[in-house]
């Protein structure tokens, strides 16, 4: 999930702040960063939104980055 974390600091948001922003539990954001769960489609979109970038960008296929 390196380019989800990219994006964040690039935005200059903390990750509290791409949740509330999302609607996303921060402590499910976090998990989702991490690795260490997976995101539904509706919160990649969310997430994708806040940060002004495309779900494919943020969330390779396949363990492929976009």
């Amino acid at each position: 999930m390196e380019a989800l974390k990219q994006a964040v600091a690039a935005a200059g948001l903390r990750l509290i702040d791409v949740a509330d922003l999302a609607g996303v539990d921060p402590t499910v954001l976090s998990k989702i960063v991490n690795g260490r769960r997976a995101a539904p489609e509706r919160v990649k979109g969310r997430i994708a939104r806040v940060l002004g970038k495309r779900v494919k960008e943020l969330f390779p296929v396949d363990g492929q980055a976009a």
